[in-house]
């Protein structure tokens, strides 16, 4: 699918930008992940330039990385068998106004998972297209609270729901990265483009 090629396409070449090392990569692929979707694994999560549109036609671009569990609920910014894989993404989001100008950019911490469901592992035919991907990658739909920060100030609290499109995704969803700013007019839940990735280790 031509989405999944982009996604391959824009990742690497974000993580070359960043002067990722992926050389610990074979070692993922060789590795025995816990199950797919499993409650008890601990799930790596990386969205990277992944963008969303408001109402009123603002967008926020969003990049970063963590880790959550189910059993007990946590989560981390720790990018986790991500990170391994394709180097560090930091976490940051970009708010532009509908001509593309820069409103505010900061920072974001995840604070708490809410929920997960998994599509399952990436299938036969997602691993040839990508010419193989990190052992336990699966597609899902993760939704978690994060602090939203401007200059390292704490401003608002958001809702972020990634959609990773491997596996066997239900009908329409999309690849994706939305946020929705507590307390704002701000829901940027209009899908633009995604660039995502879970990992169950």
């Amino acid at each position: 699918m031509y989405v999944l090629r982009m996604r391959r396409a824009n990742r690497v070449g974000m993580m070359l930008a960043l002067g990722a090392l992926v050389g610990s990569l074979p070692t993922w692929i060789d590795s025995a992940p816990a199950l797919a979707g499993s409650k008890t694994a601990q799930i790596s999560f990386g969205t990277i330039e992944s963008v969303a549109r408001a109402s009123n036609g603002d967008t926020v671009t969003v990049n970063g990385e963590g880790t959550f569990t189910l059993q007990p609920k946590s989560i981390s910014g720790n990018g986790g068998a991500v990170a391994e894989a394709f180097g560090e993404v930091p976490r940051t989001f970009t708010h532009r106004d509908a001509q593309g100008n820069v409103l505010v950019e900061g920072t974001w911490e995840p604070t708490a998972v809410l929920s997960f469901e998994s599509f399952g592992p990436a299938t036969a035919e997602q691993e040839a297209e990508f010419g193989g991907l990190p052992a336990g990658s699966e597609g899902g739909k993760v939704m978690f609270k994060v602090a939203l920060f401007v200059g390292g100030v704490h401003v608002h609290d958001a809702i972020v729901t990634i959609y990773c499109h491997l596996g066997e995704p239900r009908k329409n969803v999309v690849e994706s990265t939305l946020m929705q700013v507590q307390g704002t007019r701000f829901n940027f839940n209009q899908v633009v483009s995604g660039d995502n990735i879970l990992i169950a280790e």
